[in-house]
């Protein structure tokens, strides 16, 4: 049986607060008892309202400014009111009361004080000493219950939670060891969605003086994914796809890159199911989730989780889904939620949640990385009505970090609506004029057509925000990535600098790139959270002071600039972004014999975590001389030794390529010979023994490789497909029968056989170094996102229409092959499933496909995905075009172009050698490229 909560006070002026105290009751596990269940014949008497009091296990009582009924009992001789004589019979009974007053400045209204009986009972005789003796006995029974006080009370909202935190106090004092603890949800659910309510745009000036903060359902713009695709018609017009539609999966990763709005979007999500669940989503509310969905959300940093497993001794298993529980438990009583691990543990258990974890990148070790991956992996199979949504970066996202059948899903980068959008959003939240909103969305998207580093900026949500900061604050809109964030970050700095003993720009930047690099290098290694209190004793360290003038500097920088933020008694740096950039500064600052040693020659130069410093630091170090650049490359060059492994040099071209992204376009061009014989022996990495080298490894040091000049371009890459029979398309009926395959579409079938001419046709799908001598030439308009483009060469070109990729044939001397040419290919003379064989590409190691990258790679990076022939990349990457039209039945001419071959976002059942679908022609998507055929009579 439940234990019972006796409910004491008033009734009309705290009706409200009854409520919600038994809302709060009931919540928390009890049974609730009181006025309210009492017989409506009419009100108890005094014995049994005591015998009520003596059948419950405690009382909560409510005391505002009415004295309330006065039994005329002839045992109360000295007038006491109801409330009060059942509180004192409860303490007689050696039972708790937890007694709440109202606040003594909290406005009240007067006709629920003792005295307005003097207005509405002015004929009543003797009311006038009645009430004066009700108000002083009034006063001497608060004054009674002071040692019973458990908070001083305000508004009826509030008040449930006060009292769900004194019951779950009350509870972990008298249960008895392994008693469950249940706690109250709407605590919980109240304070998620306060912290998950508002965004704050840091370093935005406004005509306010206190830090500008956006509800944010009116500033958050729906990101994208780019989805894969089963068989369509027109398999480019869903390219992009709402992200919250991932969330109908069960087990999630979100993968995108720093600053892409992972973290808003798991905020989004956990606001809108806390609206959900406690009713206050207004109906005119803009749509994010069904509002149907129920869902109870738990949103847990990884930083902070990661930090109790570092340091916490409980008996817990290594990767025990427990800590999950235990780790909320935590949280609860740091942040009051008055909730204990058995509460959590029954909702995981018990009830449909949606557990989202943000940032597994941000745990501060790649074992540290495994073993949270271990544990969600568990999880999963413990918590069986649970859904799980994790979100990282993708250099994080390897090895044994990835999270087993977990559907992977990669943000987009922000396409011209979204941004549009999102200049929409920014004005109107600042409430600009017509005319201010004109000038505003004018310059940012002149800036936009006109500078290619501004529009890749702007896809990017973070940077997104820091432009239209820049713009609004009338800054100039910097020209390169890395100055971006110095004009963020300088703007931030200074915006305070002339208040009356802070510390002036420089003077805060130097301590926050000192932090910065501090909590990047740590000897456990990097984090992202830190002790307030330890940052501060650092600091002192570094620049004198006392360790409490620090840390009261770093208080209020969490106020006042915003490029930190708290987490109770932590810091963190508003993004990540911002952390990384500062700490690259840093070490720009140090001598070329101190960057050698403490960052060329450590273990950290490889490191994921490492990544967006050293591609920053690269940036640093050249606008202070083409020298300093020179002496890291070939410090990292230098470190490649003689003879070298396939996979160390790969490391070093894959990160020297991926600062070259941002270096090339500063006009850097590397000195050093061994630059270009290392990215140049990059053409290994193409091979078959390049396969035990983890993945995007081999995607960067391919991408380097482009940049220098692909040398296999440059060669004749033609193969010969000799002529003869072959059996085309498939059928899934006969399990007997030729080309049976269960996953075959109706479009394949029939099976049919088919005697071709030998034909000749590319190794690989057209690159875009290829396309862009044809258009040297005066070949077609650019393809879709051509700037962008450019920066991957030795990729395949997409983007482009089926009348372009046939000018590009016919100006290469061939044309577009046939559907017949491309799928006997693909299936080799034995009409085989796929180009090596009839085993599908479960491990992933032969195609790119089902987003397992998330975006075109290098041409030939999966050598066994290769047909029997030669050709490569055949399935996956790209569709490919192909010269057949197409006619669906019983619609009359054909209008479609069939394309082949799946591509980077389908799923398996599309990477298959007979699988077609049409489109239009005029069609220009991300995922379609073509190659070249020619008849060998030719």
């Amino acid at each position: 049986m439940p234990q019972v909560v006796f409910i004491s006070s008033t009734s009309d002026d705290l009706k409200d607060y009854r409520d919600q105290a038994a809302a709060a009751v009931r919540a928390n596990g009890f049974a609730v008892s009181g006025m309210e269940d009492w017989p409506s014949t009419g009100q108890l008497s005094l014995p049994e309202c005591l015998q009520k009091v003596a059948a419950a296990d405690l009382v909560v009582a409510i005391v505002a400014h009415r004295y309330g009924w006065v039994p005329g009992d002839p045992t109360n001789t000295d007038s006491k009111s109801i409330t009060w004589l059942e509180c004192e019979h409860a303490c007689h009974l050696g039972k708790t009361v937890l007694a709440f007053l109202v606040h003594p400045d909290h406005p009240w209204p007067p006709n629920f004080y003792e005295n307005y009986r003097l207005v509405i009972e002015r004929k009543k005789p003797g009311i006038g000493p009645e009430v004066e003796r009700n108000e002083a006995k009034l006063d001497e029974f608060k004054q009674k219950l002071k040692a019973n006080v458990m908070k001083h009370f305000t508004d009826a909202g509030t008040f449930r939670a006060l009292v769900s935190e004194a019951l779950a106090e009350w509870q972990r004092r008298h249960s008895a060891p392994g008693t469950a603890v249940v706690g109250d949800p709407d605590t919980y659910l109240k304070a998620l969605e306060k912290e998950t309510s508002q965004i704050r745009i840091t370093g935005l000036a406004t005509k306010r003086p206190e830090p500008y903060v956006f509800n944010i359902d009116e500033i958050y713009i729906p990101l994208t994914t780019l989805a894969a695709h089963e068989q369509t018609r027109d398999p480019g017009e869903e390219r992009r796809v709402a992200l919250e539609a991932a969330l109908t999966e069960r087990k999630v990763v979100i993968v995108g890159d720093p600053g892409s709005g992972k973290s808003t979007f798991l905020r989004r999500a956990a606001f809108e199911l806390c609206r959900n669940l406690r009713g206050t989503r207004p109906p005119t509310a803009p749509p994010f989730l069904d509002p149907d969905d129920r869902r109870f959300p738990f949103l847990i940093r990884i930083a902070e989780f990661a930090k109790l497993l570092a340091v916490d001794r409980s008996p817990k298993q290594y990767d025990s889904p427990a800590w999950i529980p235990y780790f909320l438990a935590k949280q609860s009583e740091e942040y009051g939620w008055g909730a204990s691990e058995d509460f959590f543990k029954r909702k995981l258990e018990r009830e449909h949640c949606l557990i989202m974890m943000d940032g597994l990148d941000e745990a501060p070790q790649a074992t540290l990385r495994e073993r949270i991956a271990r544990i969600f992996e568990r999880a999963t199979q413990a918590f069986q009505y649970s859904d799980f949504l994790v979100c990282t970066r993708p250099q994080t996202n390897v090895g044994d970090a990835v999270l087993k059948d977990f559907h992977p899903v990669r943000i987009a980068a922000l396409d011209l609506p979204e941004i549009q959008a999102f200049f929409d959003h920014f004005a109107i939240a600042l409430a600009l004029t017509d005319v201010e909103t004109k000038h505003f969305k004018s310059a940012l998207e002149t800036a936009l057509n006109d500078r290619l580093e501004i529009r890749e900026m702007a896809a990017n949500a973070v940077m997104l925000t820091a432009l239209a900061v820049l713009q609004h604050n009338d800054q100039r809109l910097p020209e390169y990535r890395m100055d971006l964030y110095g004009s963020i970050l300088g703007w931030l700095a200074s915006a305070h600098q002339h208040v009356e003993g802070r510390p002036g720009a420089k003077e805060c930047l130097d301590s926050m790139r000192r932090l910065a690099l501090f909590m990047q290098d740590a000897k456990t290694g990097r984090v992202v959270q830190i002790n307030t209190r330890s940052a501060a004793g650092f600091l002192a360290h570094e620049f004198g002071g006392s360790v409490e003038a620090r840390q009261e500097v770093l208080e209020r920088e969490t106020h006042d600039s915003g490029i930190l933020s708290s987490v109770g008694n932590d810091l963190k740096f508003w993004h990540l972004s911002f952390q990384e950039y500062l700490a690259a500064l840093e070490i720009g600052g140090w001598s070329d014999q101190q960057l050698i040693e403490r960052v060329v020659l450590s273990d950290k130069l490889y490191h994921p975590e490492w990544r967006e410093t050293m591609r920053l630091l690269g940036c640093v170090l050249f606008k202070q001389g083409t020298g300093r650049i020179e002496v890291l490359f070939q410090a990292i060059l230098g470190k490649l030794g003689e003879p070298s492994q396939l996979s160390d040099q790969a490391r070093c071209a894959a990160l020297l390529g991926v600062m070259m992204r941002d270096l090339s376009r500063m006009g850097y061009q590397p000195k050093t010979p061994a630059y270009l014989r290392t990215v140049k022996e990059m053409v290994r990495i193409f091979s078959v023994e390049a396969g035990s080298i983890d993945i995007r490894t081999r995607i960067e040091a391919a991408d380097a490789l482009g940049q220098v000049g692909d040398p296999r371009l440059e060669e004749d890459n033609w193969v010969t497909i000799p002529a003869g029979a072959f059996y085309m398309g498939a059928q899934k009926k006969d399990k007997n029968g030729q080309n049976y395959d269960p996953e075959a579409f109706d479009s394949e079938q029939p099976v049919h056989p088919l005697t071709l001419p030998g034909f000749r046709i590319q190794r690989f799908p057209v690159t875009v170094q290829e396309y862009s001598a044809f258009l040297k030439e005066g070949g077609q308009e650019e393809p879709w996102n051509w700037e962008s483009q450019q920066q991957y060469p030795n990729r395949p070109v997409v983007g482009v229409t089926w009348f372009e990729a046939a000018a590009y044939c016919a100006w290469k001397g061939g044309r577009l092959p046939t559907e017949a040419e491309w799928e006997r290919a693909a299936r080799g003379p034995n009409s085989s499933r796929y180009p090596w064989g009839n085993d599908p590409p479960l491990d992933a190691a032969r195609a790119n496909y089902s987003r397992n990258i998330g975006h075109v790679t290098p041409v030939g990076l999966y050598p066994l995905g290769n047909s029997v022939e030669g050709v490569c990349d055949l399935l996956g990457n790209v569709y490919e075009w192909s010269e057949d039209w197409y006619a669906p039945p019983n619609e009359g001419n054909p209008k479609f172009k069939v394309v082949r071959g799946g591509a980077w976002n389908v799923y398996p059942r599309n990477v298959r050698g007979s699988s077609r679908v049409w489109v239009v022609p005029t069609g220009r998507f991300d995922n379609f490229g073509f190659r070249c055929a020619v008849e060998l009579s030719l």
